[in-house]
């Protein structure tokens, strides 16, 4: 083994990290300022414990010097922390580490380590002569188990997640004795949250939660009752709202309580669409192309008949084995500015994994109730096939999962061209410049006159540029197109 000056720590190829120093002790509201040295103290250690009952932590480091990394884990600092899974290591001018109940690792009770390490804008350890020191400051967040509300039930309250409240609220209801159910509904929520419900005490983790609520959606429910499992039983209850993405963001939502089975009537009304300039091409798209949901992922669909037939990728509904999965989850843009609200489910009626193509019905709203007879929804024309020509225009519409720091985004048009072709195992893709990935798979493209020309399905890259492919409305099998014909006025 290597011989070692004390006190003296290598990282990586023998690279100098730091002259080691006494940890310093880091409290929750009392931030501490620091200096490391390029070349003689690279790295501070802090030692921060963490109580029974916590369930928060938050490590934040900044410097306007120069570039900083941050490093922790349980128990005692390592030699290298660079070797530890739990960093933060960017070029922001400031790191941050979180710690709750989904990160990985979970927040426990104990001692943690942290460490400010000077980054390797100079990886030589030779030292930045104009600037040998980094200036930095490091606070801590801590937040413990707490109940923000106790809930009425039948009403609905207005709550938001944000960087105060740690990414998370903890709500009680009151479960009286004969109670036939307790049902919990989440809505007009512009993230991906997830509830989980425990009896008689908070939870420090969730591993104790009785029963749970987690989908790639926002709108989750849990029903209990005294047949179901969990079994509901009298007394306090604990629900816990999470933003499983980020506890930086904030995140409004509402929440109903309520000793009955049946949803509140007002959110099971299916929604009216926006009324939108006909005159501009994107208007119909913008409305008919929905944010889709099922168990194992999803993606974006497009309707193109008025009682709700919507064409999308098979890859998009697929449950995992070239299957369509049993249920389909769709979210209407009912606000351009906001995510999608969660509003109808369907089945899967056509499936292709070889072609990479499906149809879906509309079957009711989200939750359950049927859709009125009279009842239409906006919808897409199919533009005549052979029309496009290499440079001609297209918009790809849809809800790519980078279309902004949530977890959830609002629709998104990206403008771009038909590039060109090209012969797949499926059959002959359009070639585009606009953006397709991951998330707005199945939804549309369309031309420069609004019409659907294709759906945007994959892309391909050699890490130095991106091609989207879409498959084009000529690639719909005959008898799918009967059917959407015969549904049509």
């Amino acid at each position: 083994m290597e011989e070692r000056e004390p006190g003296v720590i290598f990282v990586g190829v023998g690279l100098l990290v730091a002259l080691t120093q006494d940890p310093l002790v880091l409290r929750p509201g009392a931030p501490l300022r620091g200096q490391l040295h390029t070349i003689s103290l690279r790295r501070q250690d802090f030692e921060v414990e963490v109580p029974e009952g916590s369930v928060f932590l938050k490590v934040r480091a900044m410097s306007s010097d120069g570039d900083i990394d941050l490093f922790g884990g349980l128990g005692d600092a390592p030699d290298d922390p660079y070797t530890d899974d739990f960093t933060s290591v960017s070029d922001l001018g400031f790191e941050e580490l979180i710690l709750d109940r989904l990160s990985e690792p979970a927040i426990s009770p104990g001692t943690w380590w942290f460490s400010v390490v000077a980054g390797d804008d100079d990886p030589l350890g030779s030292g930045d002569p104009k600037r040998p020191t980094l200036d930095y400051s490091i606070e801590l967040t801590l937040l413990s188990t707490r109940t923000d509300a106790v809930l009425t039930p039948g009403v609905v309250h207005s709550f938001a997640l944000d960087s105060k409240s740690g990414g998370f609220r903890t709500l009680r209801v009151n479960v009286p004795e004969g109670s036939e159910a307790l049902r919990v509904d989440l809505q007009r929520v512009p993230a991906n949250l997830d509830l989980f419900m425990r009896r008689e005490s908070p939870m420090t983790s969730l591993e104790t939660a009785h029963a749970r609520a987690r989908h790639g959606w926002g709108a989750e429910t849990l029903l209990l009752t005294p047949s179901s499992r969990p079994k509901l039983l009298a007394g306090a209850w604990y629900i816990d709202v999470i933003d499983v993405a980020s506890a930086n963001v904030n995140t409004p939502f509402d929440i109903r309580v309520a000793f009955s089975t049946e949803p509140t009537p007002e959110w099971n009304t299916p929604p009216r669409f926006p009324v939108r300039d006909p005159a501009k091409p994107l208007s119909r798209g913008l409305n008919a192309v929905l944010e889709v949901f099922t168990e194992q992922g999803g993606g974006s669909a497009t309707l193109i008949t008025p009682d709700g037939l919507a064409l999308t990728n098979a890859h998009v509904v697929d449950r995992g084995d070239r299957q369509p999965a049993a249920e389909v989850i769709l979210a209407a843009n009912l606000d351009s500015r906001r995510p999608p609200q969660e509003s109808f489910r369907g089945t899967v009626v056509r499936f292709d994994a070889d072609l990479d193509l499906a149809l879906i019905q509309v079957q009711h709203s989200f939750y359950g109730a049927p859709l009125p007879q009279e009842y239409r929804f906006p919808t897409v024309e199919f533009a005549p096939q052979d029309e496009l020509e290499v440079g001609d225009a297209l918009w790809v519409v849809g809800y790519p999962l980078l279309g902004g720091t949530g977890s959830r985004v609002s629709i998104h048009a990206a403008h771009g061209v038909l590039s060109g072709f090209t012969q797949e195992q499926a059959g002959l893709l359009f070639k585009t410049d606009a953006s397709v990935i991951s998330g707005n798979s199945g939804g549309a493209a369309l031309d420069a006159r609004g019409r659907l020309v294709g759906i945007p399905s994959a892309n391909v890259s050699d890490g130095t540029g991106l091609v989207g492919l879409i498959t084009p409305i000529a690639m719909v099998p005959a008898e799918w197109k009967s059917l959407i014909r015969s549904r049509q006025p």
